[in-house]
């Protein structure tokens, strides 16, 4: 029975559409985000939550930022913000959470994005930090087989969150065409993929990415 699950970037967008559907079914749900005291970039706040007196079932890692705009232009800020939160920060969790997670058959969930697949122009730091998610996600799923600790990846298509509210939108309706089902994703979509990689038959399943809506 997988009961405790932490999730990161549990404010808003995906994050929160997860957190709400696991308390919805009965699962103890520890949001970690900025807004609930955990920013999975500072060392103290990450510590904070490996310390909390329970073991962690599912590690779900939503937390991320994007910014679009071309390589030459992006402010060297903004390029390590979203290094330090995108591939930093799911490492930090991941990393401090293991020992709540070893003694258990647990599962870890990373979340990539079609970005890293696509070398989408303009989203050069971006895709290269979910391109290291993805390698990440690969690496623990070898390192962490022997305490039958899964981790997968999940790599979203469009989506109508906050994170691309920025992007034009002839470039989201272009990268929906290319995909071999032509509709955005949705959160259920998202949430089924999740039931999937934390199914206890999944156990033979790790170190996957599985890319929303097809090449």
């Amino acid at each position: 029975m997988r009961d405790t699950y932490v999730i990161t970037g549990a404010s808003r967008g995906i994050g929160a559409y997860l957190a709400e559907y696991y308390e919805r079914k009965n699962k103890i749900v520890i949001r970690a985000s900025r807004s609930c005291g955990y920013d999975v970039t500072i060392d103290e706040d990450v510590e904070v939550l490996a310390s909390l007196p329970s073991q962690v079932d599912v590690l779900i890692n939503c937390a991320g930022i994007a910014a679009m705009n071309a390589a030459a232009l992006m402010p060297a800020k903004t390029v390590r913000d979203i290094v330090n939160t995108n591939l930093i920060g799911t490492h930090n969790v991941c990393t401090a959470l293991f020992p709540k997670m070893r003694h258990i058959d647990a599962r870890i969930i990373n979340f990539s994005s079609i970005a890293a697949s696509l070398a989408l122009h303009g989203e050069c730091i971006y895709a290269a930090s979910k391109a290291g998610v993805e390698t990440m996600t690969k690496v623990l799923a070898k390192e962490w087989a022997p305490w039958g600790i899964t981790v997968n990846c999940i790599a979203p298509n469009p989506i109508r969150t906050d994170l691309i509210r920025g992007v034009p939108q002839p470039l989201l309706d272009k990268l929906v065409n290319e995909q071999a089902i032509k509709r955005y994703g949705t959160m259920e979509d998202v949430a089924n993929i999740c039931d999937f990689f934390i199914d206890p038959r999944s156990e033979f399943v790790t170190g996957q990415v599985i890319r929303m809506g097809g090449p």
